[in-house]
């Protein structure tokens, strides 16, 4: 997450054309707790496309581009696309598949969870992708920022499965690419392997795609900004913008009152202050309280997390303690 695949895939399909699977859509649907099932529904939507492909072969050849959208950090991901091209005619029908991957200059080897001897994910590499994730907010489809976010990066670098030699077999070639390039630079370096391998005998030069690289990639921004700006109308405020707000309604209210009764008295100075001020005591009854918060929302996040606080502490719905109250 965070390296630029979705980004990628978008100006590569807008590009080329063909099928976009995006994994991250099927999480949405079926929500993050039912990964099984979400798994379960990509793989088979794999096999489906990969059939409809296959039975086109011959037409046009732009239309037969599929972009498997997906983090296959773990060999048991990798291995649902790998079985469904084994299972159809894919390379007899002269079909080809191209693994891209992501690496930073700083990662190095190490040993895994499998304590095999390999490329592993350096902090930097995992910093840059938090960064990433940070700065899309709600328009990433499965990851928000959060205290925990760079943890659970950390977490998914460590628990990934290195590509074994009898997995990269099963390409037809690889290219990797440097996590820290623009999706447009990183497009341009895709599209340059397929000009090479010659996969594509009518693919355009770099500068007749160039403009079409450019609009995708501007289209594709324009699309997350008009999520977030659409996300943040319709999100409930955090819960200390809520408490700003409360008080700021409150010392409105109090703001017309008191006007009110100025010009009661201007109206009416026949009238002894003894009216007002029963008029105006009255009114005060229904003035919230004006309450000073602290928000600390690190704690907060880290609270939150089950087996954090013992079984036996009871959390409270709005902790608070007067500290100093003023009053007439």
């Amino acid at each position: 997450h965070g390296c630029g695949k979705s980004a990628l895939c978008n100006i590569l399909w807008e590009v080329l054309g063909g099928t976009w699977l995006n994994y991250d859509d099927f999480v949405q649907k079926l929500g993050e707790a039912d990964g099984k099932n979400a798994r379960h529904a990509f793989s088979s939507e794999c096999r489906s496309v990969l059939s409809k492909t296959i039975s086109q072969a011959g037409r046009q050849t732009q239309a037969h581009v599929i972009f498997v959208d997906r983090s296959n950090t773990v060999k048991a991901h990798r291995s649902d696309v790998m079985q469904a091209l084994r299972r159809l005619p894919w390379k007899k029908r002269g079909g080809k598949a191209l693994l891209v991957d992501f690496e930073h200059s700083s990662d190095t080897f190490g040993y895994g969870t499998d304590g095999q001897l390999s490329k592993r994910y350096s902090e930097q590499h995992v910093a840059l992708c938090a960064a990433r994730v940070e700065e899309r907010g709600v328009a990433h489809p499965s990851l928000r920022p959060s205290a925990k976010l760079r943890a659970t990066l950390q977490n998914m670098a460590r628990s990934a499965d290195a590509l074994s030699p009898e997995e990269v077999a099963q390409f037809d070639a690889r290219v990797s690419l440097d996590v820290t390039m623009r999706p447009p630079d990183a497009a341009r370096a895709v599209l340059e392997e397929l000009r090479s391998l010659g996969w594509f005998p009518d693919l355009k030069s770099q500068e007749d795609l160039e403009p079409r690289t450019q609009v995708a990639w501007q289209a594709y921004q324009r699309a997350e900004d008009q999520w977030r700006k659409w996300a943040q109308q319709h999100e409930e405020p955090p819960p200390h913008e809520e408490w700003i707000m409360q008080c700021r309604r409150a010392c409105e209210a109090e703001r017309r009152r008191a006007q009110e009764a100025e010009k009661a008295r201007a109206r009416f100075p026949d009238r002894g202050p003894a009216a007002f001020s029963k008029a105006a005591a009255a009114a005060a009854k229904e003035v919230p309280e004006l309450l000073w918060m602290i928000d600390l929302p690190e704690v907060s996040n880290v609270l939150s997390q089950r087996g954090i606080l013992p079984t036996s502490f009871a959390k409270v719905a709005q902790p608070h303690a007067p500290l100093m109250r003023l009053g007439g």
